[in-house]
């Protein structure tokens, strides 16, 4: 269960990590693109299915980013975690008098 890449994966993982912060260095286009990305391909996709992609990007992020200075992936990662949704609160169960 759950995202396990291959070790050929964790090599595309690297890289893929390393371009995006070489092409996006800056936090506040980083944010702007993850949000566009979150906004063209969640949109209509429950809140689960959108913080499954934000956790394992997270991990990536945290395994595999070696461009990044560790206060730059401290803020990397900080940014993943606020966007994702918070729980739905719990359901009230209203009882009949």
């Amino acid at each position: 269960p759950g995202y396990t890449p291959t070790p050929e994966c964790r090599n595309c993982e690297r890289y893929m990590c390393s371009r995006f912060f070489i092409d996006f260095p800056d936090i506040l286009e980083t944010r702007l693109q993850l949000t566009n990305y979150l906004d063209a391909h969640f949109r209509n996709s429950d809140a689960d299915a959108r913080n499954d992609f934000l956790r394992t990007l997270h991990d990536v992020v945290d395994s595999s980013t070696v461009c990044l200075m560790s206060y730059e992936r401290r803020q990397a990662l900080q940014l993943i975690r606020s966007l994702a949704s918070p729980p739905p609160p719990p359901r009230r169960r209203f009882e009949k008098d």
